[in-house]
């Protein structure tokens, strides 16, 4: 469509536009047929599409507070359960072929933000000793309580790792970043944990 503005005469009797209303537009559809370009309705969808990306960015923010998780994980459909596992963005069956296998026995891997993931039982197929960390005090005490014994959990922010340099052959990330990012520092936040991460990473070791 072609928009023009349509001359707008006030004239001795014209009616004046209401002060904010927008210019009168006038779109041009097929044949030259007039077509509104702007109706009230066209505001209030906008107002909503608003409202709908603020709430968005509300709910995204709380990914990055343990306080959130910590409620998250004592919803009773969660970490109640000590079958119930969980994944995000795709299983640990899925990436069982991406990952390698320990380059010597039970050399040590790190899974930050492991969530209810398997992924350490995979982790432990492999040939690794695996330990797990986690922001969520509620969660970390269920693992516990169930835990298997080839892993170790910690409570630690991966933007601050608890461990000495270069003690882990492999380190998994499996939408922890992302989720810091989430949070008030935003890309610093994701930055920080990406240079934990490397930092603890073994030289020659996978990420």
């Amino acid at each position: 469509f072609t928009a023009r503005l349509r001359d707008i005469n006030t004239s001795e009797g014209d009616a004046a536009p209401s002060e904010g209303a927008p210019q009168d537009l006038t779109m041009l559809g097929p044949k030259g047929l007039a077509l509104p370009a702007w109706h009230p309705s066209m505001e209030l969808d906008r107002a909503r599409r608003e409202a709908e990306a603020e709430r968005r960015a509300q709910r995204q923010a709380m990914f990055g507070n343990a306080e959130y998780w910590d409620a998250y994980y004592a919803d009773p459909s969660g970490a109640a359960g000590a079958e119930y596992t969980e994944e995000w963005y795709c299983s640990a069956e899925a990436l069982d072929a991406l990952l390698p296998s320990a380059p010597a026995p039970y050399q040590k891997a790190l899974i930050l933000g492991c969530g209810l993931s398997p992924l350490g039982e995979t982790l432990h197929g492999k040939g690794y000793g695996v330990t797990c960390v986690d922001v969520s005090r509620v969660l970390l005490s269920h693992l516990e309580d169930n835990a298997p014994p080839y892993c170790t959990y910690a409570l630690a922010d991966a933007r601050t790792l608890p461990f000495a340099d270069g003690g882990f052959a492999l380190v998994v990330d499996k939408a922890t970043i992302d989720t810091v990012r989430c949070g008030a520092d935003g890309e610093e936040g994701a930055a920080a944990a990406f240079k934990e991460a490397c930092r603890v990473l073994a030289p020659g070791g996978s990420l």
